[in-house]
């Protein structure tokens, strides 16, 4: 709780009555502006938890042909991720065919004097391919 995720809106619907968007969390989505071949060393990027192995994470990035993973040793002991959560990473190393990356859990420490652009932004404004990020307070199950 109380994470900040990437979020890109995907489609926005003006009527006379409402106002309606769709947007995803997908690292498929978040990251699509990117390509495997512009990744570097210390990028910041949105992936999700595929599966829990002996020494780490393995991670989806949205990148075909890319395997990522996140060691243990960047993660704290008392903590386990499940399949489908959503992580903020850090670039850690790539190898040379940009096949495989090796990622950091990377902790966004906010600088109370910036202020959020994003924070007072109407909802008309929003369009698609507008990337904003989304803090999630509480989840409900219907």
């Amino acid at each position: 709780m109380n994470d900040e995720y990437p979020v890109v809106v995907l489609d926005k619907n003006d009527n006379m009555s409402y106002k309606q968007f769709s947007a995803s969390l997908s690292p498929s989505d978040v990251n699509k502006v990117i390509t495997s071949q512009q990744l570097q060393n210390g990028m910041i990027l949105s992936g999700a938890v595929v599966s829990q192995e002996d020494y780490g994470y393995i991670i989806d990035l949205g990148f075909s042909k890319v395997n990522a993973f996140l060691s243990k040793k960047y993660v704290p002991d008392d903590v386990i991720y499940q399949p489908g959560r959503l992580l903020r990473l850090r670039i850690e190393k790539i190898t040379s065919d940009r096949r495989t990356i090796q990622l950091s859990v990377y902790k966004n420490v906010r600088n109370p004097e910036v202020r959020d652009l994003t924070a007072d932004l109407p909802l008309h404004c929003l369009i698609p391919g507008f990337k904003f990020n989304l803090m999630v307070n509480r989840v409900s199950f219907l």
